[in-house]
Parts: structure tokens; sequence; C-alpha cells
């Protein structure tokens, strides 16, 4: 038999030519991409941009984050459920959720909803939630010309340069793209032999459907003024919405050569090279097409330096990105394309390394450069935003992730409305799907019953938690976590009002994300009942649990609330039990006579082992036990890379390699990880930045694990990575692990404590010596016991 090999279009720079050109911590690819979901993406937290990379057709796609198309004047009301509480309680109770969801639709009929969803139909999607949409786009055209070689695009990931090279008969051409930090604009740099750039550059506006084909940008209206140096849009959203609107400025530089304006845009001839620089500004109200006037004069006030913008972000952006760090397998493969490393993934070793240090790196990439004003927003707070920040703690991200944490802090006044109007209940009730400017809870339905998931601040705290127990600041848990954790509680204590025959509180009506719902109809639903309207959803009693365990905690450590402990203990206690299946796996819903949904891409129920802090095969053996049972067997539903990343994380912290490693090589060879590096939701189809946040996390959780007291080193690393290197990863437990290299002989690192403690440091099966700071110390089953000062630093050897 015969096979016919695959054809570039352009033939790519060797390996060895990419040496002196490719900084050790970049990602390249050896092909234009074909579709946005492979383009390069860099940012500066405000701006966005999105690069196709292609020589002589290219796309760069300018986002800016506040640009959320308004879709009402004002936010939807919460729909009033008090009057129709008490009968939604009862009628689940007797399992008769379809008599509840007629009141839930009753309840959104009078809150307006009815004009925004389809209330009459089988399935009922909730009311979406705003989006952000692109401020413009440019179409760059180059003259094609013949032996176009040595091409490569790449992302250099201490400054957030994005790069197409190509040589032709010509010379060298280029095409540089960053976000500037230093004035908050865009930039982009093309040049050419001398005297040779030809380029068309057409300007596009926002486009009119959103991203399911639905109109957008009705009754918008603009003005866009062209001239050779300068284009200025002025674009107004519909004014019944209010007097919204924003503005952009696109300018460009040339060297040498001459400019005409064409119908969408310019067209540059014999020049020497071109530098667009734009500044997209959202006025949020008092918007007029004049607006644009002040940020154009302000905007060339910007000297067109390229070189000193790169300078710039690399003292920013480079700073932070070098905070921390994974280093595996050969280092001599770092100059490899996403498309090589993928293709070693799917012949050699379905974990290849470097695509390991690479992904750890684009993880924490990812959340540095999309988070300005506002935190990583793609998707819901129910797992999909969670997993995006989920390794910023560890990676010493803080100032992203007091970003995240004062986004939520701002809606406290909404999350009390929506415990009162939903539930009759005081403190706080946060969205699953708040807005930019809103945290009111109308994105729900009966089909999805967001408004009785009442989990997610709590979700939302364990980060915060999360926070104090990598850095011990107790100002931070004094001012910020401890007012909240109480208004969480006391949410839990008026929804959680009824008891059932063993006097255990009864958390109806519950629901478990997102379990069982349709996507997109119900043939992947496995129990008998499709209502997923029902009684103690185990995810919101461990988070419940969570809250009030370190809501107690916190207090006795700050020694105040002292007359309010006995209280949130019997809170605590009065929590119900959690039930198991024939097999002993740990089930959804802590009701007996409630059906398993094994075939669901979520993992709710799992949440006190990952990302709670509650569930570790030492500490609770039993759970521990049924919740590894019901990883092992849980379906995928429609394969979802969010419950595949939490079933990984689950069997880290269950020391279950073999899951481990079917998991995470699913992840990584069949479909989710796109040449760019980039991540998608579903195999092979668009791009969503779940996995990308994750992987940090993973990949920190296989080399080091931490816990309050307990420090262990290599828990569950594949044997195949013999040897690497990690460094700047905070630790649960009030110290960070400052660096740590590992070989066939043993481990090396270096533990600094922020407090006086004594800590459990567990070391690998087949250690036979340890020592701290050059001294033997006796190990008792493969751990040893050592108390620090506050500030103290060792170095740990452990030999094999």
């Amino acid at each position: 038999m015969k096979t016919i090999p695959f054809s570039y279009e352009y033939e790519f720079m060797p390996v060895e030519k990419r040496y002196g050109i490719l900084s050790e911590r970049s990602v390249c690819s050896i092909k234009p991409a074909a579709e946005e979901s492979d383009y390069f993406y860099t940012g500066n937290g405000s701006h966005r941009m999105d690069i196709a990379g292609g020589p002589y057709h290219d796309k760069i796609v300018v986002t800016q984050e506040l640009l959320y198309e308004p879709k009402w004047a004002k936010t939807p009301d919460v729909p009033d459920l008090r009057p129709y509480m008490a009968d939604i309680r009862r009628y689940v109770m007797e399992g008769k959720p379809e008599l509840a969801d007629r009141l839930i639709d009753q309840a959104q009929r009078e809150a307006g909803h009815d004009k925004y969803m389809n209330l009459d139909a089988k399935i009922v999607y909730p009311m979406a939630s705003l989006h952000v949409h692109k401020a413009f786009h440019l179409i760059l055209t180059q003259p094609e010309r013949p032996d176009t070689h040595n091409y490569l695009r790449w992302l250099d990931l201490l400054s957030g340069k994005v790069t197409a090279h190509w040589e032709n008969a010509c010379g060298v051409y280029e095409s540089e793209s960053l976000a500037v930090y230093d004035g908050d604009f865009t930039a982009t740099r093309l040049t050419a032999p001398g005297g040779m750039l030809d380029v068309k550059i057409d300007f596009h506006y926002p486009e009119k459907k959103d991203r399911f084909g639905n109109p957008a940008m009705q009754g918008s209206t603009d003005i866009l003024k062209k001239s050779a140096d300068l284009f200025q849009l002025a674009f107004a959203y519909n004014p019944e919405y209010g007097q919204k609107g924003y503005v952009s400025v696109i300018r460009f530089v040339r060297q040498g050569g001459s400019c005409e304006v064409i119908d969408n845009g310019i067209r540059v001839t014999g020049a020497d090279s071109l530098l667009i620089l734009s500044k997209t500004v959202r006025f949020e109200e008092n918007f007029q097409f004049a607006c644009a006037d002040s940020v154009t004069e302000d905007f060339l006030q910007v000297v067109p330096d390229f070189d000193s913008f790169v300078e710039s972000n690399g003292a920013r952006l480079g700073e932070r990105m070098q905070f921390s760090g994974l280093e595996l397998g050969d280092p001599e493969s770092y100059v490899l394309s996403g498309e090589e490393l993928l293709k070693r993934c799917h012949s050699v070793n379905e974990l290849d390394p470097m695509l390991m240090n690479k992904l750890f790196d684009m993880g924490r990439f990812y959340q540095i450069i999309d988070t300005g004003k506002l935190p990583p927003m793609w998707g819901q707070h129910n797992i999909n935003t969670n997993l995006q920040v989920c390794a910023g703690n560890n990676t010493g991200l803080f100032e992203e992730m007091d970003t995240y944490f004062r986004y939520y802090e701002t809606k406290f006044d909404d999350f009390r409305t929506n415990a009162k109007l939903l539930f009759g209940a005081r403190g706080l009730l946060a969205s699953v799907h708040c807005d930019y400017d809103s945290g009111l809870y109308y994105h729900f339905s009966r089909t999805y019953p967001h408004y009785c998931w009442t989990g997610c601040l709590g979700w939302i705290y364990n980060e915060f938690w999360g926070y104090y127990l990598c850095t011990d600041d107790r100002e931070f848990l004094r001012t910020r976590v401890v007012p909240a954790l109480k208004e969480i509680a006391l949410f839990f204590e008026d929804y959680a009002c009824d008891r059932d025959e063993r006097g255990k509180v009864i958390f109806c009506p519950s629901f478990s994300p997102e379990d069982p719902t349709p996507n997109p109809d119900y043939m992947t639903v496995t129990c008998r009942s499709i209502n997923p309207t029902r009684i103690n959803s185990v995810m919101d009693i461990a988070i419940c649990r969570e809250v009030l365990t370190n809501l107690i905690d916190a207090c006795d450590v700050l020694g105040i609330e002292q007359e309010n402990m006995a209280h949130w203990q019997e809170q605590l206690e009065s929590l119900p039990d959690y039930v198991l299946d024939e097999e002993g796996g740990l089930k959804e819903w802590a009701w007996p006579a409630i059906e398993e949904n094994y075939n669901h891409r979520h993992v709710s129920h799992h949440y006190d082992l990952w990302p709670g802090r509650a569930v570790f095969p030492d500490t609770e053996p039993e759970i521990a036990e049924a919740i590894r049972i019901s990883n092992r067997k849980r379906g995928q539903q429609d394969d979802s890379a969010h419950g595949i990343i939490h079933r990984a994380l689950c069997a880290i912290r269950l020391k279950d390699m073999e899951e481990l490693e079917q998991n995470l090589s699913q992840l990584i060879c069949h479909g989710f990880v796109r040449c760019n590096l980039s991540t998608a939701h579903f195999p092979y189809r668009g791009q969503f930045p779940d996995l990308q946040g994750a992987m940090p996390a993973i990949l920190l959780e296989m080399c080091i694990f931490s816990r309050p007291g307990v420090v262990e080193f290599l828990p569950t690393l594949p044997e195949y990575y013999r040897t690497g290197k990690i460094y700047g990863i905070w630790l649960y437990t009030w110290a960070k692990l400052k660096e740590m290299e590992w070989t066939e002989e043993g481990v090396t690192a270096k533990l600094l404590s922020f407090r006086e403690q004594s800590l459990t440091l567990r070391c690998p099966e087949k250690a036979k010596v340890f020592e701290i700071n050059g001294r033997s110390v006796p190990m008792e089953k493969n751990s040893v016991r050592y108390h620090f000062a506050k500030g103290e630093e060792i170095s740990i050897t452990i030999r094999y």
C-alpha cells in the first residue's frame, strides 16, 4: 500500500534555525492558522489580539474587555419566588417537580423574562447573559511571492509578542504584534526588504451576528473617519439601552513608501515598514460621537517606538511569568512547534514532557493577559471560570486573583437581593453567570434551575481561602474572608430550613451542576427522571460544610466571634450524611430515592476532594474510596473538557495513577489541545480556556501536594518524568516551595515557611535518606516532622 504525505502550504523553518530566534518560554507553529481557534492570542488585560499569522493574507482581531453588547437598559429583575417557595419545596419533596416547574415559569413571566425566553418549549434555555464582542478586525493582504520558505509564527510568553516570519526571493518579511501594557493599546509592526512592503489593509466592523448566529448590534450607529494615517471609529449602541458606546482609534505610521485610502481601508506601497497602533475605549454613559476626539488626541501623544513597547512589556509580563515554572524532559526541544509536540504525543509519549512545560506556561500566561479590570470570564461560575483561575494562588498571581476576588465582592448587594427574592433568605446568593456590571440572578430556567444551585459563592470563596493558606495574610482573613463567610453561612441557615426524620437539614429545591440537563437533548441521560430540580445536592452540602468549617477555623485563628462558634458548629453537625451506590461509589444526591445519572459531564459531587480540602485518602478513607469508585464510573455525556479535568484533579489527590493518566492523555491527545497550545471545550472544536487555566494546577499537584500541616514531594508524577524541576509554588500550608529538582537518584528542594509551624514532609516510598540542611533526619513511613520558625528556609535532600 502507498500513502500520500501531508504537504504544507509554505515550507516551514527547520528546527535548527529556530534556536537563534525563539526564547525558551515561547510557543511556535509551523503553519498559518486556518481558523480563529488556532490564532495566537495575546493581551494586556484590557486589550486582546488574535492573529492568524498568514504571510500574504493575515487577520488581526482586536477586542477590549469591556465591550459587552447591551441587551437591556436595566438588568432583568430577579423573579420573586417567595410567594411560591413553600409550594415548590412541597412539590419537589412529594416527587412532583414538574408542578414546581410551572411555578418557576410563572414567576419568570411575572418578572418579564418571557420576552427573552421561550417558556413554552420542552427544553427552556436560560436568558443569555451579556457577551463581549470584537472592536474590529483587520485583513492584511500582501502580494503572493514565489519560493516562500522558512515560515514560522510564534508567541513569546515573556513579552506577549506574536511574530510571523517568512522568507522569499525578495528577502525576509515579518509581522509582529502585541498588546502594550504601558499606555494600554495594541501595536503591530510589518517589515519587509527595503522598499518592498506592499500591503492592503481592510477594516471590518464588529459582526452583525453573535456566536450563536443570532442578530447582534441591532439599532447601533457609527461614524468611521478615515485618512492615510488615522482611522477613527465612534460606535454607539442601541440608544434604547442607554447612552453607551465605544471608540477605536487606529494609527498607521509608515517608514518610506506611499499610502492611499481605499473603500474599506488603506493601501501602502513601497514602504520599508508599517506600524499599526490601536486603542479602544468603552463609554458606559454619556457617549457621543465627539468622544472620539479626546481619545484620539491622547493617543496621538504615544511615541511610535515598537522596540520600546516590547521592552516595557517584558518588564511587566516577563517578571510575572518568571514567578513560577516547570521543566520536564529534554530542554533542547523547546523549539518544537505545537504541531510537532502533538505529533510526538500521538506517536511517542502521550504526555510529552516539553508539551507539559509549555502548557504550564500557557495557563499562567492566559490568566495574566486575560485579567484587567475583570477576571477571566469565559462561561459560568459552576466550573468554567473556576478552572480558569485555579492555579493563580499556587503560582503567585496574587494581583490577578485580587481582581477575581473583587469582581464578586462588588456584587454583594445584588447577591443579597438574590437570596431575599428567590428564597426569602438573609445572606448572600451569587448568580452562576454574573454580568460585568451586575450579579442579579436571572440566568436560570426549569431545564437549568441554577437558582437552586446554592454553592456558587462558596466555591468562589474556596479560592479566597486558598489565598490565605498560601500567604498567611490574616488581615485579608479578617476583613475579606470572615465577613463574607458569615453571610454565606447565614444564607444556608435560612435556605436549608426543613429537617428530615433524622434531624438533618434538607437542601430543597436543589440542583447539582448541571445534572441531568440536555446537551443537546436527553438522549445521554441514564436515569428515569430527567427533571434536574431535586433534593440534597452533595456538592452544595460539601460547600456548606467547607464554608462553616473555614469560618470556624478563621475565627479561632483570629480570636473573634467566639459567641457564634457553637451556633455554627451546630449548623455544621446538622448537615445530611452522604449516600453510596451499590458498588460503594458516592452518589450525587444525599437522598436515597434519587436515581444516579452516571453519564454526565460534571462530577460536582466530588467537590470535597477537589477543589475542596476535606477528603484525602489518609484522613477520610471511606469517602475517598467512594469518590474513587464514582470517578472511575463516570461517563462523559458530551466530552466536555471540564469534567475530564475535574476527574483528573480528583485522581491526583486520590493517587489513582491509572485514572490520572487515562484522563490526562485524553485531554492532551484527543483534540482538546490545539496547535497554538490553546485549548478547547469539545474535541477539535473551537477554543475555550478551562483546560488552559487548569493545566498548571494539574501539573504542579502531580509534583508537589500540600494541605495545612503536610507537604508531599512527587506524589503522583508518572515514572517517565525521571528528571525535572519546578519552582515558585505557593503551598496550601503557609509556605512556599522555592524550587525542587529531581533525578533518578533523588530530590533536592528549598522550602520557606511564612509562619511558625510543624510540617509533615512526605517523600516517595523508594527514599532511603532524608536530609534537612545537610543533616540526616530519621523517617517514619516515608515522612519526617519538622518545626519551622516563621520565615525559616530549609534545604532538603532525599536520596533513593
